[in-house]
């Protein structure tokens, strides 16, 4: 019997993306099913891969910007919309799940995983935010510009 993987990827840059590829690529050489649930970017990368089973849209995040520039400000001031958001992502998720029956999921930098935990199906989480903040951290001179991104 063949497993059945989910990957639920953030597909706004492609770092989340090439990274899961690359799993992706091992799994189905070992015979598991891959479906792979992503927004933005990662919905042109995925859509021609002949590893992915089935690809699907989802509603994405987003920091709001001002001036050109990332805004936490204004981004608080979104989160009415941003809740109305969780809940479209939550649904989609929710009728995924309905349709394929994943034996896991595989997440990286997505957090909607309630109706995962509520089916029991275990979660794999591929994310390295913990390194990127460390090294920030520990480095002299940041750029100005990314220090928005640390706050």
């Amino acid at each position: 019997m063949k497993t059945n993987c989910l990957f639920i990827v953030n597909g706004l840059g492609m770092g989340n993306s090439t990274r899961c590829f690359a799993i992706m690529q091992h799994l189905h050489d070992r015979g598991a099913s891959i479906h792979v649930l992503t927004s933005g970017n990662g919905l042109e990368f995925f859509q021609d891969k002949k590893q992915v089973t089935s690809l699907s849209p989802m509603a994405s995040f987003y920091y709001a910007v001002r001036h050109g520039r990332i805004s936490a400000w204004h981004t608080v001031t979104s989160l009415r919309v941003l809740a109305q958001r969780a809940r479209e992502k939550t649904a989609q998720l929710e009728k995924l799940l309905s349709a394929i029956r994943p034996d896991v999921a595989i997440i990286d930098s997505e957090y909607t995983v309630g109706p995962l935990r509520q089916r029991a199906i275990p979660v794999v989480g591929l994310n390295n935010s913990e390194v990127v903040v460390s090294e920030y951290l520990r480095a002299a001179n940041n750029p100005p510009s990314i220090r928005s991104h640390f706050w």
